[in-house]
């Protein structure tokens, strides 16, 4: 037996030797270190046991026990470390000290004699294999109580964080706190006790040793940092190939495979790798991604070993850069369009001011009083300030770059404030703010300057006193000192509103800031109105500033420089009083943005309000039945849809039912205008019941036409003109139609001759087609297909003025809606026979008056000069500035009756097409090419 037991311990050497070679030619690492030290522990206990074989002599015997015990000791310590620490728990001071204390107590214990015979009483020589035996004490057991013990806490430790982790799947941990038991089976020996005749610790501890080595290679317990290179390599999102001098794969991850399939197979291996070398720092699209392929070469030394190929996805990357490019794109794209929207808005955003213009110039062409008068001067006073504030907005960009044009004019300062503070005043009607005006009376009557922003200055700090004053006053201060080239004027505007927190007065005077938005939220503004202040009082020579306590007020004041035209004194500006201009002009208007569906089965009746609304120069669309018109709204905007009531298969009533219940809100919220010949008491409100905003009665009376159109068409849409009384070539109609009272005729349509007339054409156009269809319908016995044509020719006859066959056709209409087939079989034909006569008159005499045919402009013989041409089209240009449709048409009408050369005369074509079709933006660019 002492053979073998010697051969088993020389195996264990061997094997130590082996095992603690290999881990320390690993890397090193925490978990290296803490295996070294339980390997060095063995190592003690080995040497122990092959001395105790070799030795005889009793005080070699002690120091055998000694180093036995000593590492058995430190074995089950550095052991319980080792796996508390494999499942990753950082050991508690409160456990790692005293287990530090155990190992240094016991080891200077059994070094003392005087402690040594507390735990051994002898260690004698012995015939057994081990070569010695020992007569253990009372403090050895105890002792032993302490080793058993630390081996239970290193299980229980490692075992139960083992089975509470959530992340560690590593079935090594579990199997590392069973060894710590190991040890516990080679103190039964001694527990019981039992003389096998050798010591059964040294080979547990060596057992256990081997046990944790084959543990540790077998699940990889400290191969993490590889394991975590290998883990990156395969989960990053970049291929990566590792290639020899020869370049022959060495290593290659799943991505590389996954976006080079052909990195699978031998065969293809070499025709990527040579691919990808030649696109080194270049890009590679492959299957719609972006590949950036970077090679690196590694070295031994000096010596070229092979090279790293990085396959990086460049396509989100790329796809975020276009995206920064497009929106770069658009940025620029929107600047340019910022700079035609401001090159083209000054004409376009004075429509609508012209239109509140126009409306008080109607107000003030009546028969009123001097206080409504004054009223509608304040109204008039105060767009005209509006339009030079817009003046100024659109001015914002060349007050940016430096380009500002400042125009110089004479100008009333009193007039002016005066202006500005009534507007100022009517403001503060509902308020309970006063407003104060004190002006210094011996500032100059007439200063010259640029009155336009003198003016915006004043209005924007006034207008920004008003809107955030709720009680107290606003008080303007004017002062003035004179210079040797001209005035200097200071203005204070006080408030005791609501004030501007310190933090906010740096800001004020930038763009698109406001003070206190969070509590100034329901306040109007754009936050612009104070940075033009600043550069336009800048501009003068002058300052702007502000001081403000919160909660109690602002004071604003500013300063600038003026010329002096007149230094007769202002005087007391209580007395001023703005003049009254008693001389204004009728106004009508047009609408030339306007879209409106007319809706109607008869194409006669579409006639007639396309010819209506040509005189507001509208854009018509028609349909011609509820299903065409539902088809049109669901594809176009419309400002307003002009609805025949009567309609075959889906009415008129029926398809605003349809377009009211629309999904699309666009669709739902259209203005919807009933055209009915049944004006009966009652009609109003049985179209607004179904839907309808309101309704005109057939024939359609053109002061109707015109309120509908006012009250439903958007404001800045509508360009009052002036209403010239201008020949329209026929002169007073003298006509006689028998069977149609032309009076009442031109009546309808507003005493226009052309318009009448235009409206007779339609009808003789169209009348033909109507007879046959209203005899196709009585041979059919289609009652209801005729009732709906009788209605429309009920409305068309009424139009003209021929109130008999309107009658008569409405008496059709109603014994068409009773079902009376007999009387529609006699009296039908009668009705197709009358109207038919009616035609054949209206052709007659038209057409022997020369009135059916368009007049047409005699030829001139003499050319026009160069200049003469130029100066027309300048005028003409002016026309299309101002949106004058009929105006402009004439312009170039008169043109065309020059000699002209056959490309001009076409060019001009052009342009006349394109102001009929109200494209003004087409027109004048084929201006501008022919000047």
């Amino acid at each position: 037996m002492s053979a073998i037991y010697s051969i088993i311990l020389l195996i264990f050497a061997l094997f130590l030797i082996f095992s603690m070679i290999k881990i320390n030619t690993s890397e090193s690492s925490e978990m290296i270190r803490g295996m070294n030290f339980v390997g060095v522990s063995a190592a003690v206990v080995l040497l122990a046991a092959v001395s105790g074989s070799l030795t005889k002599g009793s005080g070699a015997m002690q120091s055998v026990v000694l180093m036995e015990s000593i590492g058995a000791s430190f074995f089950v310590v550095t052991l319980a470390f080792f796996s508390i620490r494999s499942c990753g728990v950082n050991i508690p001071r409160a456990f790692s000290i005293p287990l530090i204390m155990y190992m240094i107590l016991h080891c200077v214990g059994v070094y003392l004699p005087e402690v040594f015979g507390m735990h051994f009483i002898t260690a004698i020589p012995s015939n057994s294999f081990f070569g010695y035996r020992t007569e253990l004490s009372v403090f050895y057991y105890i002792d032993l109580c302490f080793f058993i013990l630390i081996s239970f806490l290193g299980f229980y430790i490692t075992f139960l964080n083992y089975r509470n982790s959530l992340t560690d799947t590593n079935p090594g941990s579990g199997m590392m706190a069973w060894i710590n038991l190991l040890p516990v089976l080679g103190s039964i020996p001694a527990i019981l006790p039992i003389n096998l005749g050798y010591e059964v610790m040294p080979v547990v501890i060596i057992f256990c040793w081997a046990v944790m080595f084959i543990i540790v290679y077998r699940y990889r317990m400290f191969d993490s940092m590889k394991m975590a290179r290998d883990d990156i390599i395969e989960t990053i999102e970049d291929g990566f190939i590792v290639i020899d001098a020869n370049d022959r794969i060495l290593f290659r991850n799943e991505k590389a495979g996954e976006i080079f399939p052909q990195l699978n197979y031998e065969a293809t291996q070499e025709d990527v790798i040579k691919r990808l070398k030649n696109n080194d720092k270049k890009e590679l699209e492959k299957e719609g991604r972006i590949y950036q392929i970077s090679l690196v070469p590694f070295y031994d030394i000096k010596t070229f070993k092979g090279t790293t190929i990085w396959i990086n996805d460049k396509t989100e990357e790329h796809e975020f850069t276009q995206r920064l490019i497009d929106l770069r794109d658009e940025a620029q794209k929107a600047n340019k369009a910022k700079s035609v929207f401001l090159a083209n808005m000054s004409h376009e955003i004075r429509t609508p001011m012209n239109a509140i213009i126009g409306m008080t110039e109607l107000i003030l062409n009546d028969n009123i009083n001097s206080k409504v008068e004054e009223n509608a001067n304040n109204i008039r006073n105060a767009a005209n300030t509006l339009l030079s504030l817009i003046n100024g907005i659109l001015d914002f960009s060349k007050i940016e770059t430096g380009k500002m044009e400042s125009t110089e004019s004479e100008y009333n300062l009193g007039l002016v404030l005066k202006e500005i503070c009534n507007m100022t005043g009517l403001k503060l009607v509902d308020k309970n703010v006063e407003l104060i005006v004190h002006v210094d009376e011996t500032i100059p009557v007439t200063f010259l300057g640029d009155e336009t922003h003198i003016r915006q200055i004043y209005t924007n700090i006034l207008s920004n006193a008003v809107k955030y004053t709720k009680r107290g006053y606003i008080r303007l201060n004017v002062s003035w000192e004179k210079l040797e080239n001209g005035a200097h004027v200071m203005v204070s505007i006080e408030d005791t509103g609501c004030g501007i927190r310190q933090e906010s007065i740096p800001t004020l005077f930038e763009s698109f800031q406001r003070a206190d938005m969070i509590k100034n939220r329901t306040v109007e503004g754009t936050g612009l109105g104070l940075a033009i202040c600043k550069r336009l009082v800048e501009s003068m020579g002058g300052e702007i500033g502000v001081r403000s306590t919160y909660g109690i007020g602002s004071v604003f004041s500013f300063d600038y420089m003026q010329k002096i035209s007149d230094e007769t004194p202002l005087g007391n500006y209580d007395y001023i009083e703005l003049p009254v201009d008693k001389e204004h002009e009728k106004k009508s208007f047009i609408a030339p943005l306007a879209r409106i569906l007319v809706v109607d089965d008869n194409i006669t009746n579409i006639k007639v309000a396309q010819g209506i609304l040509a005189m507001y120069q509208v854009r018509v669309d028609t349909a011609l039945s509820g299903k065409e018109c539902l088809e049109k709204v669901a594809r176009n905007n419309y400002h307003m849809i002009l609805m025949d009531q009567m309609m075959p298969e889906m009415d008129g009533i029926e398809t605003t039912r349809m377009i009211r219940n629309d999904p699309d809100s666009r669709v739902r919220n259209m203005h919807v205008i009933a055209l009915t010949a049944n004006a009966i008491s009652g009609t109003r409100e049985m179209f607004l019941q179904n839907g309808f905003q309101e309704y005109i009665s057939k024939p359609i009376a053109l002061s109707a036409m015109e309120d509908v159109l006012k009250k439903f068409l958007p404001p800045e849409i509508i360009h009052y003109v002036d209403v010239d009384a201008k020949d329209n070539g026929y002169g007073n109609l003298d006509i006689s139609l028998p069977g149609i009272d032309t009076e009442i005729g031109l009546r309808n349509y507003g005493n226009d001759s052309s318009r009448y007339l235009q409206i007779l054409r339609f009808i003789l156009d169209d009348g033909a087609a109507h007879v046959e269809r209203i005899r196709t319908c009585i041979e059919d016995k289609n009652y209801k297909q005729y009732v709906f044509e009788v209605h429309a020719l009920k409305g068309l006859m009424a139009g003209i003025g021929a109130k008999q066959l309107a009658e008569f056709a409405k008496l059709q209409e109603m014994t068409g809606r009773e079902g009376r087939k007999e009387e529609i079989a006699n009296e039908g034909r009668l009705l197709a026979d009358q109207y038919e006569e009616l035609l054949a008159v209206i052709d007659k005499v038209l057409g022997g008056a020369g009135l059916l045919q368009e007049e047409k402009a005699e030829l001139k013989k003499e050319p026009l000069s160069w200049e003469e041409f130029l100066g027309q089209l300048h005028s003409l240009q002016g026309s299309l500035d101002m949106l004058e449709q009929s105006e402009a048409a004439r312009k170039v009408d008169n043109l065309l009756t020059y000699p002209l050369e056959d490309g001009i005369r076409q060019q001009l074509q052009e342009v006349r097409k394109a102001i009929g079709s109200f494209d003004y933006d087409e027109a004048s660019e084929m201006l501008n090419l022919m000047m």
